[in-house]
């Protein structure tokens, strides 16, 4: 029996059973060059190897060919000799809030695809829940430590003065560009309004600004405060005296977008402000 072969099939047994799927390839290429590679020995080892058995340079042999074999392997798999592939981890797609029902809502990550004309997504902390939901307005809001919360709206037109609305909607209605509503928003009578910043909002321009009043619903003509009128349904925007907002225009694919942001001063706002600020931070458009 050729002790040559002993260790060929040695060696191939071994590589079968650790599943190596290159090992015949590899192992042939190196016996292959094994024989015709010239070997430079030092002079004062040629004795020490004249004088091995039969089975000693065999088994010197196959030591050295399966170190070569190894090395091929790591090479030829990207060093991943005989391990499993990575799993993939598998990734959970964020919930639909437009079409859950009212009510709380779990931190996490939120869509709005179906419902409102804006696809967008957001982070969202523990403590909210979800409002009403159209075509036009799709909201959140929480009412620890103070209440609070963002709308995402559609805005058709304004009341210049929300306190007493018997004068009607503007007219002509505002124009369709942002600037054309950031204009009417701060300048409603009775409101105060912060200097207009440029802002980025999920890679997108964006204009903000502060909006506040102190006006006393008593007061109105119709007993309330309403600012302006949604694009898709006509329904009335309510706002509620002393009510704090943060409020954000730009355009979205066509789509002019106003997200509001509000909460009311008689509390510790402070917190109410900061975490309305990192949901939308955490604003990616679709």
């Amino acid at each position: 029996m050729s002790t040559d072969n002993d260790v060929a099939r040695a060696l191939r047994s071994w590589l079968t059973e650790n599943r190596h799927e290159d090992a015949d390839r590899v192992l042939d290429l190196v016996f292959d060059q094994v024989p015709a590679t010239p070997q430079r020995r030092a002079s004062w080892l040629a004795q020490r190897f004249d004088e091995m058995n039969g089975f000693t340079r065999f088994a010197t042999v196959a030591v050295g060919v399966l170190a070569i074999v190894i090395v091929g392997l790591a090479l030829a798999k990207g060093a991943n000799i005989g391990g499993p592939s990575p799993t993939p981890v598998p990734t959970t797609a964020p919930a639909r809030l437009d079409t859950l029902p009212v009510g709380d809502l779990a931190p996490g990550t939120y869509e709005i695809d179906a419902i409102f004309p804006v696809r967008l997504s957001f982070a969202l902390p523990a403590g909210f829940s979800r409002g009403g939901g159209d075509s036009d307005d799709v909201g959140i809001h929480a009412s620890a430590p103070v209440q609070h919360g963002i709308e995402f709206q559609i805005a058709s037109n304004v009341f210049p003065d929300p306190c007493h609305r018997s004068g009607g909607a503007a007219s002509p209605p505002i124009g369709p560009s942002v600037d054309d509503l950031v204009t009417a928003m701060t300048t409603l009578v009775g409101f105060e309004a912060g200097p207009v910043t440029d802002v980025t909002i999920g890679g997108t321009p964006a204009k903000a600004f502060d909006l506040t009043n102190a006006i006393d619903p008593a007061t109105c003509d119709q007993g309330d405060i309403r600012a302006f009128i949604f694009a898709g349904t006509g329904a009335q925007s309510s706002i509620g005296s002393g009510q704090r907002e943060r409020i954000y225009v730009m355009d979205v694919a066509g789509k002019r977008l106003m997200i509001m942001t509000y909460y009311f001063a008689n509390g510790p706002y402070a917190d109410a402000a900061a975490s309305l600020e990192k949901i939308v931070e955490s604003i990616h458009f679709l």
